[in-house]
């Protein structure tokens, strides 16, 4: 698990997460899901939206791509993505 998988959900959802919501979804650590968060809204590569209120973040791209790996896959296959 690393911080690009969980970006990568976080843009395939387009919800807003703080850390226990993502420790939740992975079944790790809080202080661990507070620090890819950290990542995330640190690092370049990928635009966030930070909800002032809640303190919730969202990812808006990666890489400037406004859509996941997987989602463009299914769409240049027309189906969903078979898993292996």
């Amino acid at each position: 698990m690393n911080i690009i998988t969980a970006a990568s959900m976080m843009l395939d959802t387009g919800k807003y997460f703080n850390a226990s919501d993502l420790a939740r979804f992975y079944r790790v650590t809080e202080p661990r899901a507070k620090s890819w968060l950290d990542n995330i809204r640190k690092e370049k590569r990928f635009e966030t939206v930070m909800d002032e209120v809640t303190g919730k973040i969202k990812v808006i791209s990666i890489d400037n791509r406004k859509r996941s790996i997987d989602k463009l896959q299914s769409s240049v296959l027309l189906m969903k993505r078979p898993s292996l």
